[in-house]
C-alpha cells in the first residue's frame, strides 16, 4: 500500500476533525450574525473534543506496522467466487508485525497451489483427505508453517490422513461454503470418504453479512423464503459497497479510527437476527453439501467465545437440532483470564502453537472414537 493511501486510512479520521474544526472557526470568524457565530463555535467545540478523545485512544493504542514481502510481494488478489485468495499462487515471504516500533513477530509464510503448506504432497490420493476451513485461526496467522493448526494435526495423524488448509486471514463461513460449492465437492470422489473441520469464532456472523471493510468482494448469500440463495458478490448487491467511492473511501477511515475500533465495532452494533440466521442456514449448507460427497463435517467452537453472548446459545441449539457435530472449545479446552497468554498471542487475538496443539488432539480423538 503506497504511503499517501496508508496515512488517508489510517490518520483521515484525525485529519477530517482538524479540517472540521478549522472550517468552522473559519466560519464563526467570518459570520457576522452573532447567533450563527455562536454555533459556528459551539460546533467546533463538539469536534475538538471528538478530536481530543480520538487523539487519546490513539496514544494509548499501541501502532501497529505490518511489513515483510507478504504485504508487499504476495498480498492476496481478488477472487471471482472467494473475493480474495492466494489463487493458485506459489511462494515463500516473511510475515513482520511491529508493535511501537519494535519487532513484535516475525514468521515465515510458505503458500503452494494458493494454501498454506501443511507438510504432505496434495497430490497423494492413496490417504483419507482432510480439509480445514476457516479464518486466521486456520491459516495460521502470526504463527510458522510447523506451528499452524493443520501442519499440527497432520504430523499426528500423516500415516491415515493428506491434509489441506483452506484458511486465509479475514474469512467468514461464507468463504468456507464458496469453497466447498466451487472446489472440494467438484474435486472430491464420491465413493472416497473425507473430513472437514471449520473452526468458528464470533466475527463470521459480521463478515457473513458483508460488514468487514476488507471483504467487498465476499460471497454474498441471502435468506429467501426457506432457502439459502447465492446473490454474487456483497458489492454487487449491498447499498453501503455499491458505487460511490467517495462513501467507500469515508467508511474505511472511519472503520479505522481508533474510536469506531476500540469503542464502536465490539458492540457489534450491525449484527440483526437476521445475521445469526444467515450464519446458521450457511453451516447447515456446508453440513449437507459435504454429506453427498461422503464428508463428515465437524465445527470447532473457539473457546474464548463467550456463552454469555446470546447468539452462543442459539448456535449450539442449532447445531445440535440438525445434527451438525461440533466441540465447543470452552469445555474441551481450560482456557482461562489467568493462562490467556499461553494460547493467544500476547498483543494479538490469535492463536498460539500450544492453542494449536491441544485442538489438534481433539480432532483426533474425535476421529479416533468415529473410527
Amino acid at each position: 500500500m503506497g504511503s499517501i493511501e496508508y496515512i488517508i486510512i489510517h490518520y483521515g479520521f484525525i485529519l477530517g476533525l482538524i479540517s472540521i474544526i478549522l472550517f468552522l472557526i473559519l466560519l464563526g470568524i467570518k459570520i457576522k450574525k452573532e447567533a450563527l457565530k455562536n454555533n459556528f463555535f459551539n460546533a467546533s467545540a463538539l469536534f475538538i473534543a471528538l478530536l481530543i478523545y480520538e487523539s487519546y485512544l490513539a496514544f494509548i493504542t499501541p501502532n501497529v506496522e505490518y511489513i515483510g514481502s507478504y504485504f508487499t510481494t504476495h498480498k492476496p488478489i481478488k477472487d471471482d467466487i472467494l473475493g480474495y485468495s492466494q489463487k493458485g499462487k506459489n511462494f515463500n515471504a516473511d510475515y513482520i508485525k511491529i508493535v511501537n516500533g519494535d519487532t513484535s513477530i516475525h514468521v515465515n509464510y510458505s503458500i503452494r497451489n494458493g494454501k498454506r503448506v501443511v507438510g504432505n504432497l496434495e497430490t497423494d490420493t492413496s490417504r483419507i483427505p482432510i480439509y480445514f476451513l476457516g479464518c486466521s485461526f486456520t491459516f495460521g496467522e502470526c504463527l510458522n508453517d510447523e506451528e499452524t493448526l493443520p501442519y499440527l494435526f497432520h504430523q499426528k495423524n500423516k500415516i491415515n490422513y493428506n491434509t489441506f488448509n483452506y484458511g486465509l486471514h479475514g474469512y467468514g463461513p461464507h468463504q468456507s461454503l464458496a469453497t466447498i460449492q466451487s472446489e472440494i465437492i467438484k474435486k472430491h470422489p464420491i465413493h472416497k470418504k473425507g473430513v472437514a473441520f471449520y473452526s468458528f469464532i464470533p466475527d463470521h456472523f459480521k463478515r457473513a453479512a458483508g460488514y468487514a471493510p476488507w471483504d467487498e468482494h465476499g460471497p454474498f448469500y441471502e435468506i429467501q423464503g426457506d432457502s439459502l440463495i447465492y446473490k454474487g458478490s456483497f458489492s454487487s448487491n449491498l447499498k453501503f459497497q455499491k458505487r460511490n467511492p467517495l462513501l467507500k473511501k469515508l467508511n474505511i477511515i472511519w472503520k479505522n479510527s481508533n474510536i469506531y475500533k476500540s469503542k464502536i465495532e465490539p458492540l457489534q452494533l450491525n449484527l440483526k437476527p437476521h445475521d445469526i440466521e444467515r450464519v446458521f442456514l450457511i453451516i447447515k449448507k456446508m453440513h449437507n453439501g459435504l454429506k453427498t460427497k461422503n464428508i463428515d463435517f465437524i465445527i470447532f467452537i473457539d473457546p474464548f467465545y463467550s456463552t454469555e453472548d446470546s447468539n452462543y446459545s442459539d448456535l449450539i441449539s442449532y447445531l445440535s437440532e440438525n445434527k451438525i457435530p461440533f466441540i465447543e472449545g470452552k469445555n474441551s479446552m481450560k482456557i482461562t483470564n489467568e493462562n490467556h497468554a499461553e494460547y493467544y498471542i500476547k498483543g494479538d487475538v490469535h492463536p498460539t502453537k500450544k492453542y494449536n496443539q491441544e485442538v489438534a488432539e481433539l480432532f483426533s480423538t474425535y476421529l479416533g472414537r468415529k473410527d
